[in-house]
């Protein structure tokens, strides 16, 4: 037995060796203060010490508006908060005092807040720290900083996508006029040379490569740098095109950002000045027909009067001549008729007697169409009005047979005028 318990020398020597090991991890362990690296490593392998209390405490942490609303504003300003708490006062339709406790409605309203700039989980870390007194442990901080990380790139990737899928070409600069967002568009519009675009670029480099380009126009490119970086330090809104020595045509217009900066905006309307042009170049050509038109129908307007006036001069010629003819000839018929008048009463046989009154019948009937011309010119010239009215047919019928029987009989025998 006891010569079991005898320890060799080399033993000893192990035992010595392990002992004065773990004397020094304890010691050293105890003055010296871990790296982040170790606590990091240390925590995903040992896990975070459990909260003291479930999540619901943090619902039912005593802590006044006043309090909820600085410790907010801390992280996402003091602008954003009043807002938010505005909007929640509306939705709960009162308000509370600064020095009244918050109620838990209120600061699941301020998580919510929170965990659009860090996330959820660090919103309710936060919080919990904040209002309950609780010192963050380094995984917890860790946690936060990792969220807020994926937050910022993921709102920055989400605003680089969206500005790339943009038929404009996007720079956005900031304060300090660098520039610090822009879109692949903006880089086809310009050809910069490489490595003059990057962030926190200065934008009068930009602008003055432009300048020197002859991109903004003839005259001094100094100049135009000075202007341009007078509109962005003033924050104007502006609105410029200008056409490029390969006839393509740029539209920029600027526009202050609410929180400093200055965002443009860059767009090729080549096509559209084109098309404008060509629809200008229509209204004339349009305009000039149009025009011409009217010449034309003004000249057959003024033709068209010249001719109703020659019309009415040639018509009230033709009346006055008429007039003036009826009246000489109506003269020498009545004579005529006299004569046969006298004829007729001093001729002794049946034949004379006929041929006389066949020359009257002839006269009267001369006489009618000269009357029936003068009434023409007469309704021509107005003078006289037309009043339709019935009349024996047989009458008109035997003058025409007086007139006319004779010859047409002798084509057509068959053609006689009843009585």
């Amino acid at each position: 037995m006891l010569s079991f318990l005898e320890i060799k020398t080399s033993d000893w020597g192990l035992i010595l060796s392990v002992g004065l090991n773990a004397l020094f991890y304890v010691v050293i362990s105890m003055l010296t203060r871990p790296n982040v690296s170790e606590r990091l490593q240390s925590a995903a392998f040992v896990g975070s010490p459990l909260p003291e209390a479930d999540n619901i405490s943090l619902y039912q942490s005593r802590v006044t508006v006043a309090e909820l609303e600085l410790v907010a504003g801390r992280f996402v300003g003091r602008k954003r908060v009043k807002a938010a708490f505005t909007q929640y006062w509306n939705q709960q339709d009162q308000i509370l005092m600064p020095n009244q406790n918050a109620p838990s409605t209120l600061i699941r309203h301020t998580e919510r807040l929170l965990a659009g700039v860090f996330g959820a989980s660090s919103a309710k870390l936060v919080l919990t720290s904040a209002l309950q007194g609780k010192n963050m442990h380094l995984d917890e901080l860790a946690t936060i900083v990792d969220e807020a990380s994926e937050v910022y790139d993921f709102s920055r990737s989400l605003l680089q996508g969206a500005i790339e899928h943009i038929e404009q070409g996007i720079a956005v600069v900031d304060k300090q006029l660098r520039l610090v967002a822009w879109n692949q568009r903006y880089l086809e519009l310009f050809d910069f040379p490489s490595g003059l675009i990057q962030v926190g670029r200065p934008i009068e480099d930009v602008i003055r490569h432009n300048a020197e380009q002859g991109l903004c126009g003839p005259g001094d490119p100094e100049e135009h740098v000075k202007r341009r970086l007078e509109h962005l330090r003033r924050g104007t809104a502006h609105t410029s095109s200008r056409q490029r020595a390969d006839g393509r045509e740029i539209e920029v217009q600027g526009n202050p950002m609410p929180g400093g900066g200055f965002a443009m905006s860059f767009s090729d309307i080549t096509v559209f000045r084109q098309a404008e042009r060509a629809l200008k170049d229509a209204n004339v050509t349009l305009e000039e027909r149009v025009h011409e038109r009217t010449r034309e129908l003004e000249d057959l307007n003024q033709k068209l009067m010249q001719a109703n006036q020659r019309s009415e001069m040639e018509s009230q010629s033709k009346s006055r001549f008429l007039a003036a003819v009826s009246h000489d000839l109506m003269q020498p018929l009545n004579a005529a008729r006299l004569f046969t008048s006298s004829l007729t009463e001093v001729a002794q046989d049946a034949q004379t007697k006929q041929v006389a009154s066949h020359i009257e019948n002839a006269m009267h009937a001369a006489e009618s169409l000269i009357s029936d011309l003068l009434d023409i010119s007469r309704l021509e010239s107005g003078k006289l009005e037309s009043k339709p009215e019935p009349f024996a047919i047989q009458e008109l019928l035997s003058n025409l047979d007086a007139e006319f029987g004779d010859s047409r009989r002798a084509r057509d025998p068959l053609l006689y005028c009843a009585e």
